[in-house]
């Protein structure tokens, strides 16, 4: 079974292809290398990451989100992320067309629950990607 981040990285995929392509996810480690970090919000103006987020959290290889008591699938994990953030009509306006398929590139490159690390306090595997990803418009403080 692939670890929640994983499920959480192919969750923003199945938001983006149920239309709500103007979700972004920012993500990396923290600075002991324990903890995955992960910023979920909405793009505005095609631009991303923003710091008003929807949802900002740290975790491990398992444990609990906000959004979901049942973390057992991507799947679920966004149906339940829909309703728990009200998203709506004005999430699925695309301001970035080609960040969900620049995304959608991305997680396919990942190694098996090989985890998507933008930043780090160490060497950061994924940074560079930043250079090519539609809207990227910053670090976000």
């Amino acid at each position: 079974m692939e670890n929640l981040p994983r499920r959480i990285l192919k969750m923003v995929e199945i938001l983006h292809r149920d239309g709500y392509k103007n979700i972004y996810i920012y993500s990396g480690m923290s600075p002991s290398g324990i903890h995955w970090r992960f910023s979920i919000g909405r793009m505005k103006s095609g631009c991303w990451p923003q710091n008003d987020y929807l949802v900002f959290s740290s975790i491990k290889d398992e444990g609990v989100v906000e959004w979901s008591e049942d973390n057992s699938s991507a799947e679920v994990l966004a149906k339940n992320f829909v309703s728990y953030y009200g998203l709506n009509s004005d999430d699925k306006v695309a301001f970035n067309a080609n960040y969900h398929i620049w995304y959608s590139e991305l997680l396919k490159i990942l190694k098996n629950n090989e985890l998507l690390v933008f930043y780090a306090d160490y060497d950061d595997p994924h940074s560079y990607l930043l250079k090519y990803a539609p809207g990227f418009c910053g670090k976000s403080s």
